[in-house]
């Protein structure tokens, strides 16, 4: 576990406040040491406050840290909620040979369906040349596993089917109520 870094799968908010309350608490009693402890020597002082200086901003690096976190932990709260039936609803279906040539004419897209009442990402990414204005290295994703070739990919969407159709909730972030050409 390292505090020093954004803990990105995590869905408690209990870790990254306890990391805030804490980190706080050692900034102030690091700010308090320098009415407490008296140093003549003006050294050994100078290097008392550099010091003093280094774990106070460690301190707020960690606190900036927990505050990402806790972002994270709500997104992926959020991620992980089931679906109402409402929301369901207002989904569409559509046939793979759709599905899939959508994703095959797009260098970019992200699709949201639904698989056991939880929205799950689909898409597709692609790295971009800005010298050439190119897209290249087209990689097709479900969650966070990665597919080079479609084939691939489509024998990896088949345990998301329903009725041998694709639930879709949204294309780009926009509600999926009109067709997906």
């Amino acid at each position: 576990m390292n505090i020093f870094r954004i803990k990105k799968d995590n869905n408690s908010y209990v870790y990254p406040i306890v990391k805030v309350l804490i980190f706080s608490l050692l900034s102030v009693a690091v700010m308090s040491l320098n009415q407490i402890i008296v140093i003549n020597n003006k050294a050994v002082y100078n290097l008392f406050i550099f010091l003093c200086m280094i774990i106070i901003t460690g301190c707020a690096h960690c606190i900036f840290i927990s505050f990402g976190e806790l972002q994270a932990a709500h997104k992926n709260r959020a991620k992980n909620k089931t679906l109402t039936e409402r929301v369901i609803a207002k989904s569409r279906e559509y046939s793979v040979d759709e599905f899939v040539s959508l994703l095959e004419r797009k260098d970019v897209i992200e699709i949201q369906i639904i698989f056991n009442r939880k929205a799950i990402d689909i898409g597709a990414k692609s790295d971009f040349n800005q010298s050439n204005f190119r897209f290249f290295n087209k990689r097709y994703y479900i969650d966070k596993e990665e597919f080079e070739d479609i084939e691939d990919f489509k024998s990896a969407l088949a345990p998301y089917l329903f009725n041998g159709k694709i639930l879709v909730l949204s294309v780009d972030g926009v509600k999926s109520n009109r067709s997906l050409t």
